[in-house]
């Protein structure tokens, strides 16, 4: 048995690196800061196997949503007044502070709130409220912003609002947002539509940075905020706890007319309620549909629209276990798991991916072919690595059964034994992960920013905080490291793709899984189509 480390790693860490990589470009001490981020980081994962939990591996059988007439008794209702928007969403309110990372708190506030630049359908970033922008010196940018654009409660936009947000997120002990504008070193105001933003180094990743930040009127920058006020086309105005939160047709709004007059947002965790309420007319929309309940939907001629979503599930190797320590041994655990199967297992649900970014993702590469999954070969290169009979053990939350039965049978159907923890509480499951007394773990990313040096810089940089598998590869931190500073998009590209390449076939980091499909079902009366990112913009509902 090859308990060693392979030869080809040595090999592989000794390729040239790329000129330019700056190590200070990520610091990882454990700061306050550096708290919050990991604090935001478990929340990415911990929405991601809440999401699977309920939609994909929902434990109740077909027939609970199926065949129970009591749960969806009685006639389809009428589409509510289309003047009055009404969407479900998975859950109910949490906060309404603007610089929370959290995508259900702010799929509550980007209807209310603008940031300066939005990203468009295809992850590119638009005007909102700067109007241009450029790069004035190596580590200056200069954005012109909109003029006559008013808030809410007809205060006037200006560019202290724009300091005064960015501080709130750089500064405010609520902030998530602490770590992802780290890189800026001071924000300054040259006129009233004039702001100058300085970072530390040169940031490629800067406009999808600011995307993430909600502009605020200047007085609330240490203010706690109850109420949102924005300058997006809906205002605020009533929320009723654990039911629905109501919104208003902003009509000084600086872009089109809002569509509707007014919108209720409601949310239900309870799944079955949450079909009910469409099927019974109560919502017109209705968000991550379950997949046991789309036949339901369908049969009474509601529409079903998915879309690909930004999180990608995968098995992160500990790479310190000494049987994964060779690369040899982690390319046979990659090739024995069947991934094809497992996505077509979930008629629909879900797609088989080959890296760690989804397709449209700045970085993806194109030119990494999914595994051909053979079992005979498997068994073949499990004998010669002496693999056979060996036992591996796997972290996982509990309620991921389905995931964690589908891996065990692949392994031992190429003579490996596979030992499986469950963790009720996902705590206690990270606390195993940072133990590192697991071979495999199970976790989800989203590549919120659309860019895959979200996932390199967080979980394969050597150094990085989130590095839970200990991996370490001297040429993929240099190329992460370029990447993080690179301003030419084509040169950055390539430095994503050659380390994307190398974390999947040359030395491997773990195996690629699957992507899911977001489901939305609604009335034949209204049209949506989804997007990739899971932002939901009320106007991008179409009245037939």
């Amino acid at each position: 048995m090859n308990l060693n480390v392979d030869e080809k790693q040595k090999q592989i860490e000794n390729q040239n690196q790329p000129a330019g990589a700056d190590e200070n470009v990520f610091e990882y001490e454990e700061s306050k800061g550096s708290k919050i981020a990991k604090y935001s980081f478990y929340t990415v994962f911990l929405g991601v196997f809440v999401w699977i939990g309920f939609n994909l591996f929902y434990e109740q059988p077909v027939s609970f949503f199926l065949g129970l007439t009591k749960l969806f008794a009685g006639p389809v209702k009428e589409m509510s007044n289309l003047t009055e928007l009404k969407v479900m969403l998975p859950y109910e309110e949490i906060s309404f502070e603007p610089t929370k990372a959290d995508p259900l708190i702010r799929t509550r506030l980007e209807n209310t709130y603008d940031p300066l630049v939005r990203p468009d359908r295809d992850l590119r970033m638009r005007p909102a409220l700067a109007l241009s922008w450029g790069v004035v010196g190596e580590n200056t940018w200069e954005f012109n912003l909109r003029p006559n654009v008013v808030f809410q409660d007809g205060s006037v936009f200006s560019a202290q609002d724009v300091v005064a947000s960015l501080n709130r997120a750089m500064q405010h002990k609520e902030s998530e947002l602490k770590d992802v504008l780290k890189n800026i070193d001071k924000v300054e105001v040259r006129d009233d539509l004039t702001v100058e933003i300085v970072t530390k180094v040169p940031d490629p990743m800067l406009l999808n940075e600011l995307a993430s930040v909600l502009i605020i009127p200047s007085e609330y920058e240490k203010k706690t905020i109850e109420t949102p006020l924005g300058t997006g086309p809906y205002a605020f105005e009533k929320n009723y706890p654990q039911d629905r939160i109501i919104f208003k047709r902003f009509d000084e709004y600086w872009g089109d007319k809002p569509k509707f007059e007014t919108v209720s947002l409601y949310g239900r965790s309870d799944i079955s309620k949450r079909g009910n309420m469409l099927l019974n007319g109560t919502v017109d929309l209705l968000t991550f549909v379950p997949f046991d309940a789309i036949a339901t939907f369908k049969e009474r001629n509601f529409k079903i629209v998915s879309v690909p979503t930004l999180e990608i599930e995968f098995l992160l190797f500990n790479s310190k276990s000494p049987l994964l320590k060779s690369i040899d041994n982690r390319n046979a655990i990659r090739n024995a798991i069947d991934t094809v199967a497992l996505a077509d297992s979930l008629k629909g649900s879900a797609e088989p991916i080959n890296q760690y970014a989804s397709n449209g993702v700045f970085g993806f590469n194109p030119n990494i072919s999914t595994i051909n999954y053979d079992e005979k070969v498997s068994k073949e290169t499990i004998l010669k690595l002496g693999l056979d009979g060996a036992t591996l053990t796997m972290s996982l939350p509990n309620g991921l059964q389905y995931i964690g039965d589908y891996v065990k049978k692949d392994l031992n159907n190429v003579g490996i034994n596979l030992l499986i923890s469950y963790y009720d509480d996902f705590d206690k499951f990270m606390e195993s992960v940072d133990s590192g007394n697991a071979d495999l773990y199970f976790f989800g990313y989203q590549s919120s920013f659309g860019d895959a040096n979200d996932f390199l810089k967080d979980m394969a940089y050597s150094k990085a905080e989130f590095n839970y598998g200990k991996y370490a590869n001297s040429n993929v931190d240099q190329l992460i490291l370029s990447a993080s500073t690179e301003m030419d998009p084509l040169k950055r590209r390539i430095f994503l793709q050659d380390a994307m390449k190398i974390l999947v076939d040359d030395d491997p980091i773990g195996v690629p899984l699957i992507e899911y499909e977001a489901f939305y079902s609604f009335s034949d009366k209204i049209d949506y189509e989804p997007r990739i990112d899971e932002s939901l913009y009320f106007d991008d509902v179409n009245v037939k």
